[in-house]
Parts: structure tokens; C-alpha cells; sequence
């Protein structure tokens, strides 16, 4: 809940210092739809995208490709490696639940 308050209040924020408060509200569309139906929140991932597709365009890109790379990498390390640590610790347990007491 404190996440999705901090959507609102970022999205309000930005509304309030648009000096165009209607186009603002026509081209965040996702941003509305993300704060108004929790279910869609990951859709927020797109956004990240299309910012980093405009800032390559805009960057001449190859440095803006080069770190794009790295980070989708280093991503997927981390997440093949938290998936290989979740399982190994896992797999031990047999599915079998073990009581406290």
C-alpha cells in the first residue's frame, strides 16, 4: 500500500507542476490507469522502456546501448542466481512442511 501511495503522490506531484494539466492527464494515460487498478502496475515497466528507446534515439546511442546491455545482463545474473539460491534451499525440504512444535 505504501508503494502505490507513492505512485499517487508522484503522479499528483507531476500533475500539479504540468503547466498543461489536461494533455498532461491525455498523454500519462498508463500512469492514471497504473494508480487507479493496482493489477496493472508492472505495466509501469513500459514506460521505462519507451524512456529508454527516446533516450537512445535522442543520445546518438551507442553509449546509451552499451549500459542498456549491461543492465539487462547484470538482471539477469541476479535472477538466475536468486533462482539457483531459492531452489538449492528448497529442494532440501522435500515439499514436506515441518512443524514448530
Amino acid at each position: 500500500m505504501v508503494i502505490w501511495a507513492l505512485f499517487v503522490v508522484d503522479y499528483l506531484v507531476r500533475l500539479y507542476l504540468s503547466p498543461f494539466r489536461w494533455p498532461f492527464v491525455k498523454t500519462h494515460v498508463l500512469d492514471l490507469i497504473v494508480i487507479a487498478v493496482p493489477f496493472f502496475r508492472p505495466f509501469r515497466l513500459l514506460r521505462l522502456f519507451a524512456i529508454v528507446v527516446s533516450t537512445t534515439r535522442r543520445a546518438g546511442g551507442l553509449v546509451v546501448r552499451q549500459v542498456t546491455l549491461y543492465v539487462v545482463a547484470i538482471t539477469v545474473i541476479i535472477t538466475s542466481t536468486s533462482a539457483v539460491v531459492v531452489y538449492d534451499t528448497e529442494k532440501d525440504t522435500g515439499g514436506h512442511h515441518q512443524d514448530a512444535g
